[in-house]
């Protein structure tokens, strides 16, 4: 298990980097909202869920910042 964390500013992934990771949290607002796609069954999980217990592991990347990315 790796306890090395890769953090990246400004930088905008691509669908293969994101592809890469086995679960993808969109860390993207003080609010929970409603996600702009579709995410039932992918990799993909709102930050709120996580917040909330959800339970994700393997290689994950957040997306987003401030203090519910953190």
């Amino acid at each position: 298990m790796s306890d090395k964390v890769d953090i990246q500013l400004n930088h905008e992934p691509t669908m293969d980097e994101l592809n890469g990771f086995d679960h993808v949290i969109l860390a993207i607002g003080t609010h929970n909202m409603d996600l702009l796609m579709s995410v039932e069954n992918s990799n993909v999980v709102s930050s709120w869920n996580i917040l909330n217990g959800q339970e994700v592991s393997g290689k994950c990347v957040a997306l987003g910042g401030g203090l519910v990315g953190a």
